[in-house]
């Protein structure tokens, strides 16, 4: 689930935490939603986790996106997407103090 710069070289996503993980698929989805295609980062990620799964099996969620929360944790993926819609992760990451999963 990688993607390629200009040189062929593979990178991670600009952000690959969990909240950055949850963030791509929101944006991935909500360009599919709209009939736009999602950016290059978004589209690998989502494509790239689908295809794993669809060729290996596994929990979609938890083995190739990794955004399920940790057990305990109350911060579901949906929790993530409320407080990144409220703006409420850019603060955090602003400086702010940093939640735990």
């Amino acid at each position: 689930m990688t993607s390629h710069d200009p040189f062929g070289r593979s990178r991670l996503p600009g952000d690959f935490s969990r909240e950055g993980r949850i963030a791509l698929l929101q944006e991935a989805f909500n360009d599919l939603m709209s009939g736009r295609l999602p950016r290059s980062e978004a589209r690998v990620f989502l494509a790239g986790g689908g295809m794993s799964w669809l060729q290996d099996g596994g929990d979609l969620v938890r083995d190739y996106w990794r955004v399920a929360a940790p057990r305990g944790s109350h911060r579901r993926p949906e929790v993530i997407v409320r407080e990144l819609r409220d703006g409420l992760m850019g603060d955090e990451r602003q400086g702010g103090e940093g939640s735990e999963d």
